[in-house]
């Protein structure tokens, strides 16, 4: 992986994470009080490996997910993403402020998502300033990856009956859509993304490349010691589903509703 230049501001704790982000990132990195410091090196760890994941997207003239955050009194939500803003060298009149859309908004901080070159965000500089490449597990609620084993538990508990589970997922947030798209146009390409063309065995290992926990930079960090609970549940689900036409059938019977936001800032619809 391309190393990227060593950014130049600090990225969110994981004690940081679990106060004001809703995500399921301190389950998947087994982070209590008592296991803070193991939590803590892993957590970076992952940090680092989506910073080198970023740099090989620039490379390929792609942008890259990040969470940047302005933390200290005094000074308005407005103009902490203006100095976020000017910290990007963007304009007041530039369009791509309009796309760094607010995650988390209190007396002293502000954190929004926004999409950039890692060569930019590494160039964001100053205390005040916290950017973090958009590690994958911060795209789970909280308590998804449970809810999500027990969805599995009840579809396998109904054998004899249809079971229909449900998923909602957000695609390309800040992202505009040509109006003309439907669901089903925005199904097929989903789909068609899913439904395996390469050798499954080239796959697996390309997919376990992409995400720390079943990477290998993370066996690399382990030091010969037992994967953590939830890496041994990616490479299970890995090695029991990356296998030609495993779920080519559920992927055809799925159906699409497609919502759109209304509004860039906030969502909603």
């Amino acid at each position: 992986a391309q190393m990227v230049t060593p950014p130049g501001s600090r990225h969110l704790t994981i004690e940081e994470l679990d106060a004001i982000l809703q995500t399921d990132a301190t389950k998947e990195f087994d982070w209590s009080e008592e296991n803070a410091i193991k939590a803590g090196l892993l957590w970076d760890g992952a940090v680092q490996f989506e910073w080198n994941k970023a740099a090989d997207a620039e490379l390929n003239g792609q942008r890259f997910p990040y969470i940047l955050c302005h933390i200290g009194e005094g000074l308005s939500g407005y103009k902490r993403k203006l100095a976020l803003a000017e910290a990007l060298n963007l304009t007041e009149n530039d369009t791509d402020i309009y796309y760094l859309r607010t995650l988390y908004n209190a007396d002293d901080y502000l954190c929004v998502y926004g999409q950039l070159f890692a060569s930019v965000a590494a160039g964001v500089t100053g205390e005040e300033f916290i950017v973090q490449p958009l590690v994958q597990t911060l795209k789970f609620l909280n308590n998804f990856v449970d809810n999500a084993n027990q969805e599995v538990g009840k579809s396998n508990a109904n054998e004899q009956e249809i079971y229909v589970p449900t998923l909602d997922v957000i695609l390309c947030p800040n992202v505009a859509i040509e109006e003309n798209v439907t669901a089903d146009d925005l199904a097929f390409e989903v789909i068609d993304s899913l439904v395996q063309k390469t050798i499954a065995s080239k796959l697996a290992a390309a997919i376990s490349d992409t995400y720390y926990l079943t990477s290998e930079a993370y066996g690399n960090s382990t030091d010969g010691s037992e994967p953590s609970e939830r890496a041994q549940l990616w490479n299970t689900l890995l090695n029991d589903y990356q296998k030609a036409g495993v779920c080519d059938e559920a992927y055809e019977m799925t159906t699409w509703t497609l919502t759109r936001a209304a509004d860039l800032e906030t969502g909603l619809t």
